[in-house]
This record gives structure tokens, C-alpha cells and sequence, in this order.
């Protein structure tokens, strides 16, 4: 069985989401899920109708809330409280690779052929 999101043609595998929900989903898919349901909790549903009313696919949704999700750890781990703290921590820019590769595996890498 192919992953029921559209356009995904990787196997997928049954699963039962936070909420007892049945999904048929690959592993990439199901984690953006489960990132989804957080971000859902955390921004309200206020927020996720105004998306959907723009018309904005559900994978454009739980991308923004997966890639939130990061830039929050990041600051989090960092302890990033203020503008300051970004240029004068030094763990920020030695962490700042890893971040950003994070960010890449959400959005993806630029074609250079």
C-alpha cells in the first residue's frame, strides 16, 4: 500500500496516530503528522483555518509548523532571549550548521545541474 498522502509513492505502513486515529502513511509523512498534531495544540485552530482557507495544501501547513518546531528548539537550546544573544553566543554559530541542514531536510536543497 502506497502512503495516503497525494502525490507520495513510498510504502506505507498502518500506524494509530496521539488522537486513535488510523493512518496509512511512510515514516517521513507520519513524523509531519505528528508534528502537525503538536503544532495544533500549540497554535490553535484559528491559525490552521486561516491557512486552509488560503488555500494552502495541509503539506505547506505541517511544513511551516515542522519547521517552527525547529527554529523553537533551536532558540530553546540555545537559550537565545534576545537579538544580543544571537551574535555574541558563541554556541549559536557553532550550532548554526546543524540548524540549518534541519532546515533544508523540511523545505530541501536547491538544485545546482
Amino acid at each position: 500500500m502506497t502512503c495516503q498522502i497525494s502525490n507520495c509513492k513510498e510504502e506505507a505502513t498502518h500506524k494509530v496516530d496521539d488522537n486513535g486515529v488510523d493512518v496509512y502513511m511512510c515514516d517521513k509523512h507520519y513524523k509531519l503528522h505528528l508534528a502537525w498534531l503538536e503544532g495544533y495544540k500549540e497554535i490553535g485552530r484559528r491559525f490552521l483555518f486561516e491557512m486552509t482557507e488560503t488555500n494552502v495544501s495541509e503539506e505547506r501547513v505541517v511544513e511551516a509548523l515542522v519547521l517552527r518546531a525547529i527554529v523553537k528548539k533551536f532558540i530553546e537550546d540555545n537559550n537565545i532571549n534576545c537579538a544580543e544573544a544571537v551574535w555574541q553566543t558563541d554556541c549559536v554559530s557553532e550550532n548554526s550548521l546543524e540548524f540549518i541542514e534541519s532546515l533544508c531536510d523540511v523545505v530541501g536543497y536547491c538544485d545546482i545541474n
